[in-house]
Order: structure tokens, then C-alpha cells, then sequence
């Protein structure tokens, strides 16, 4: 939840006087608030996600302005609306009316005005089955040739992935027998899936990566009334889903990377991504995929999982989000086998990452102005080995500087040069040689498969994004990000670094700190560098006894939160 995007929900109450903090990343949990809910004219951006919306029009009535509160919702197109309405419906029935203001011709405005009062709870109130997670088991259905039913979801829900069996599955060759309060899903036998064609889920964008996951075994024609001119039959495009870019991950990026993994081809849309349909018995097996730490893409590929072999999800425990019991409910009552596995046991297929010659070539990888291209000479110097910067050689081998590179030929050509230079120095400097890579370099899958299969260290260079920011602000050598942010970047990059990674290795480095905790800080980077990658790389293990006298032992510490703060005077704390 601390990657997930609520500056446009701050950024509102702000606006409405409310005294609200980041505490961590701006934009982002966690926020200490220091006054309550003042109420009157709100203007939200609604663009992004409901859920701001949701959390305005339920808080409202218990503003402090007397005369209620007025919501406006700004930016263009609202997301989810069947989301707003299921809120208001919630709340008249708890006792307070919203009104949706019209105009002149009796059209409905954005605008919403809010009581003041207090909530009365009804005799009875019915809750419905949660409609996101309903389609996993129906997907399962449809993929799998079988049957499944959702009780106390159907056609009265006003939750909008309530849509998903009848909008999505009927039009992929399932049969759907729907009440008002009851779904039942038949999926045609296996392999039979209809591509969807075009569909518009902005009504249901949760729902989008389940519908990935089915379009991506889809081979069947797409309907007719569903088929796009000049796209291939078996192609499901999606739309209506850019806000899906700014939830727990890039949920866009995230499933065109990881069905990458299954062979699946894709193609990134503004608005969202189209998926070709390929057989089943063609997709890749024993795929490893990583979750982002996402519970709607860890079960959107257990779908998929139903029907490849050896499919590992590396993250179980997102899944408590939405639904604890999820791997247990697969097995005891879907039916479906699941076992737990240790990953670096897992039957991924690759090679075993942490076994690899002493002398094998330190890849270092990080953002941009992480310090890999200090840390890297450092190492190089101590420990007698070659150093080589992958921007520099990239810089030479295209003839032109890397920002003027991109400027004439885009980012996706640098990219597959900046890739085919990489793999370059891979092959002709296996061994000896510290190599500094490009902190977009985890870009591409491609790029991460690379890493991944290089026998090797590859050492992500971390520092904190205060550092990084700083450091990015005043420099200007480089091609700039464009349009997003660098923390946007930092964020969507960070699994990234995890996956392609072998270690982690901090630069310490705080902007604002004193010349006397900058000299701390800097104290024995040498022997420290020395100690590390001698270590990693199985040149000198770090089996040294912890009580030799000179050498510090590993400790714990309940006085610092953020040891870097006791650095001016560790050595005090340590004779």
C-alpha cells in the first residue's frame, strides 16, 4: 500500500484545509493528518481512481461545515461510476441521501452534494459477494471447461465487476445463466476460448487482468460485433483502463511482462493492451513469475497456472488483501492442486544464480544516480579488476551521446541498442571486470531474462530516492524520463531491480546530512567494498569469528529505527 498512488485524494483535502504530511514517499502512504474533515466545495480529480470518490462522499456527512458538503469531480472522465453509485446507494440506505446535481437539460454533472447527519444503521443489510474476486473462480471455469457458481452476485449487483460473466466470458464462448442474485458460468472445452475482440472494462477495470489471462490461450475468432478492422482474429484488446498503471504495480506493464514469461505476445496501449491468443499446448511451461506484490495479479495467474505446467507464483501472502484462504480454497474446493514450493527450488528452468566462478564479471545495476558508477570504480580498484561503463560503450558504439541517441531515434531503439550492447559486454568480458549498467536497463523483459540467465553476481546498487531526486534535479547529462516522475520511475522499476538481481549493496548517502556524518558515512568504504564483493563473488568468504578483536559484530539495535543516524559516532558505540 506504500506504492500506491493518493496524491489527487491529498491534494484535495489540502485545497479544502485539511493538514495532512507524507511521512515517506510524497504521493504515497503513510500521511499524518493533524485536523479533521472540514467539509464545503471539494474539487477532486476522479480520473485515476473511485476509490477517491468513495472515500470523499462516505466521510462527508460527518464534515465539520454546517451547510454540508459539495463534491466536484475534475480531469475528464470519472473511472468506475457503477463504484460512485454503489457508494450512494450504501449510504441511502444507511440514511443519507446524496444528490447528483443535473443541468439545464437534465443531463447528470459530475457534482455531488452531501448532507450533514449521522449514519442509522438498518434492520438488516444484505452484503454482496465481492464481485473483483468472483471472476478468478469463474475465469478458472471458462479456462478449464467446467462449471462454477457465485451465489449473492448477478444482475441487480451494482458493483461493476458484476458485468464481467456477461460482458467478457459469454462473448469468449462461455455459457452464463444469470439471476439477480446468483452467477453461473459453463466454460466451452478446453483450448475453445473466443479471443474478446475489442472490450471496454473502464466499468470494470479490476477485472482487466483476469480477462488478460483468458484472452491469452484465446484462439478462437473473436464475434463479429467484437472484431476490430486490421487486428488479427485472435487478438483481445482491452480498454478503458489507464488508471490500472497507478495501483499496487503497473498492472499493465505487470501483465505484459509476465505473460511475456508464457510466451504470450502483447502490445501496450494509452488506454490499455491488446493479447494474441496463442494454444495452450504452445505456451512456455514451468514459468516463474513474479506478483509485485499484488493479490489481483497473483490470482489472475493462478488462472492461468490451471492449464501450464509447473507454473510457480513467487508471492503467496498478497492474496490476504482480498482473499486469505485463496491457495486453500483452490485446492479444497475448485479442486485444483496446489503446492507450496521454496523458489530457489523451484522448477523455473534456469540456472542456479548463486553458484558461478569466482572470477565471474560484477554486473552492477540501479537507478540512475544510485552511485553504481562510483561504487563500481571503487570495487574495481580494490580489488585489481577491469571497469567498464555500458552508457560509455553504448555512447561509443552508436557515435553520438546517449541523450541525443534517444532524442533521434525514441526509447524503444535505445533500448534494443542499449540491450544488444549488454549482451556484448557479456560475451567479451566474462570474467575480470566490474561492468556499471544503465539504470533503465530492467526495462525491457528481454533485458531482466539476460541478467537473469548471466552466470554471475548482479548486484542492485540501492540509495534512498531523497538521494536520488536530489541528485537527478541537477543533472542534466542524461536522457531525461519525460513525461513521469522520478519517483514514478523508482517505484515501477523496484521489483524490477529485485527480479534481475543477485545482491543488494546500499550507498549510503544522505543530502542533508553534516560534513562530520558525511565523513562517517565515507570511513572504511574501502575495506567495506573489499569485505562485500569478496564475499559475494567467493574470492574471501566472510567467515572471519565475530569477536576477533578490530572487527565489529552484527547486532541489534533498539535505540535507532535508521541505524545511518548513529554513524557520526559508531565507533564510540562499538570499543
Amino acid at each position: 500500500m506504500k506504492q500506491r498512488p493518493c496524491g489527487p485524494l491529498v491534494d484535495a483535502l489540502l485545497s479544502n484545509g485539511s493538514t495532512i504530511s507524507y511521512l515517506e514517499t510524497p504521493g504515497c502512504l503513510p500521511l499524518a493528518i493533524n485536523e479533521g474533515f472540514k467539509g464545503g466545495h471539494i474539487q477532486l480529480a476522479a480520473s485515476v481512481s473511485s476509490q477517491y470518490v468513495s472515500s470523499i462522499l462516505l466521510c462527508a456527512p460527518y464534515a465539520s461545515n454546517s451547510g454540508g458538503t459539495v463534491l466536484e469531480l475534475t480531469g475528464g472522465q470519472v473511472i468506475s461510476q457503477p463504484y460512485i453509485d454503489m457508494t450512494i446507494a450504501m449510504m441511502a440506505t444507511f440514511g443519507i441521501t446524496v444528490t447528483r446535481r443535473k443541468d439545464e437539460q437534465g443531463q447528470l454533472l459530475d457534482v455531488y452534494e452531501i448532507p450533514k447527519g449521522v449514519y442509522k444503521n438498518p434492520p438488516v443489510y444484505n452484503i454482496e459477494s465481492d464481485a473483483s474476486s468472483a471472476t478468478y473462480p469463474l475465469a478458472i471455469a471458462a479456462i478449464t471447461g467446467t462449471t462454477c457458481t457465485i451465489e449473492n452476485i448477478g444482475s441487480a449487483s451494482l458493483q461493476g465487476d458484476a458485468g464481467f460473466a456477461k460482458g467478457v466470458l459469454e462473448p469468449m464462448g462461455c455459457t452464463v445463466v444469470q439471476t439477480e442474485t446468483e452467477t453461473t458460468v459453463t466454460g466451452p472445452p478446453r483450448g475453445q476460448l473466443r479471443a474478446c475482440g475489442f472490450v471496454d472494462m473502464e466499468p470494470m477495470t479490476d477485472a482487466f487482468l483476469t480477462a488478460s489471462v483468458l484472452g491469452a490461450v484465446a484462439t478462437k475468432p473473436s464475434l463479429e460485433e467484437r472484431r476490430v478492422d486490421g487486428i488479427a482474429p485472435n487478438t483481445t484488446r482491452i480498454l478503458g483502463i489507464a488508471n490500472q498503471r497507478v495501483k499496487e504495480c503497473n498492472r499493465i506493464r505487470a501483465m505484459i511482462d509476465e505473460l511475456a514469461k508464457f510466451g504470450v505476445e502483447t502490445k501496450e496501449l494509452d488506454d490499455g493492451l491488446e493479447i494474441y491468443g496463442k494454444p495452450i499446448e504452445a505456451l512456455t511451461e514451468n514459468p516463474s513469475i513474479h506478483c509485485y506484490d499484488d493479490h489481483r495479479v497473483a490470482m489472475a495467474f493462478s488462472v492461468l497456472g490451471t492449464v501450464v505446467k509447473g507454473a510457480v507464483l513467487e508471492e503467496k501472502a498478497c492474496v490476504a488483501k482480498t482473499w486469505p484462504n485463496w491457495w486453500d480454497d483452490l485446492e479444497n474446493k475448485i479442486g485444483l492442486s496446489v503446492e507450496g514450493v521454496e523458489l530457489d527450488k523451484a522448477p523455473s528452468g534456469q540456472v542456479d544464480r548463486l553458484s558461478f566462478p569466482p572470477d565471474a564479471s560484477i554486473i552492477l545495476i540501479g537507478m540512475r544516480g544510485a552511485g553504481k558508477s562510483y561504487i563500481g570504480k571503487l570495487t574495481a580498484t580494490v580489488l585489481g579488476l577491469d571497469y567498464t561503463d555500458a552508457d560509455e560503450y553504448l555512447a561509443e558504439k552508436v557515435g553520438m551521446g546517449l541523450s541525443e541517441y534517444v532524442k533521434e531515434k525514441g526509447w524503444p531503439a535505445f533500448r534494443d541498442a542499449e540491450l544488444e550492447a549488454v549482451c556484448e559486454l557479456l560475451r567479451t568480458k566474462p570474467c575480470g571486470t566490474v561492468l556499471s549498467l544503465g539504470g533503465g536497463i530492467v526495462e525491457t523483459p528481454a533485458a531482466r531474462e539476460a541478467l537473469k540467465s548471466y552466470r554471475g553476481p548482479v548486484v542492485h546498487v540501492e540509495r534512498d530516492l531523497e538521494a536520488i531526486v536530489k541528485y537527478l534535479t541537477e543533472e542534466t547529462t542524461r536522457p531525461p524520463y519525460g513525461d513521469v516522475t522520478i519517483e514514478e520511475v523508482f517505484r515501477r522499476r523496484e521489483p524490477w531491480f529485485a527480479e534481475a538481481a543477485t545482491h543488494q549493496f546500499y550507498s549510503y548517502f544522505n543530502p542533508d546530512a553534516t560534513e562530520e556524518e558525511k565523513a562517517a558515512a565515507s570511513k572504511g568504504l574501502k575495506a567495506e567494498i573489499a569485505r562485500y564483493f569478496k564475499h559475494i563473488s567467493g574470492l574471501q568468504p566472510n567467515l572471519a569469528p565475530n569477536l576477533v578483536k578490530g572487527k565489529r559484530s552484527y547486532f541489534l539495535s533498539l535505540t535507532y529505527p535508521n541505524i545511518t543516524a548513529a554513524l557520526p559516532i559508531m565507533d564510540d558505540l562499538t570499543t
